[in-house]
């Protein structure tokens, strides 16, 4: 193929995106179109937190609000108290494209033992005002092994060893 062809097709193909493009984006709504509703229903300005989830067992918060909470937990087990309840890598959420996930639980699920409990890193509070609290779980081997086996081949752990065994837990998510 010549030079003069392939300009010639480079050109036909570009100006053919261009058309579509131009199109897609003549045919798109406007905000100010007639058709829309003139009272739209009020978004919630954040995640609704379950109330269930937003309680947090008596006997865990009694701890927690104690001056040292790490005493009153060593060597209590800790197990899950909702669906799919998120271990993170560190003690806030961060949900966005690169997210802090490390682990997701079943209900009821035993996650493993506590060993740091921290205040939310970014200040989130609850309903009441109070900052979260965050528990620091060394997580069960088979708690760890069945997430590993849901993720890809891409994202699996080779091996359970110390920065990857453990997970950050709210305090509404777990149950003593």
């Amino acid at each position: 193929m010549s030079t003069e062809k392939g300009l010639k097709y480079g050109f036909y193909i570009i100006a053919g995106i261009a058309a579509i493009l131009g199109v897609v984006l003549l045919g798109k709504k406007k905000p100010d179109d007639d058709d829309e509703n003139p009272n739209p229903e009020p978004t919630p300005l954040g995640p609704v937190i379950d109330p269930v989830q937003a309680s947090v067992p008596q006997n865990l918060a009694t701890i927690l609000a104690s001056k040292d909470p790490i005493v009153g937990l060593k060597g209590r087990k800790i197990y899950a108290k909702v669906a799919s309840a998120k271990g993170r890598k560190s003690p806030n959420v961060n949900d966005g494209m690169v997210n802090n996930l490390a682990f997701e639980s079943l209900n009821g699920e035993y996650l493993g033992y506590p060993t740091r409990v921290s205040n939310d890193a970014n200040g989130a509070k609850d309903a009441n005002g109070k900052i979260y609290k965050w528990i620091k779980i060394t997580l069960d081997t088979k708690a760890w092994n069945r997430y590993n086996d849901t993720k890809s081949f891409l994202t699996k752990q080779t091996f359970m060893n110390s920065g990857n065994n453990f997970a950050w837990f709210r305090e509404d998510v777990i149950k003593l």
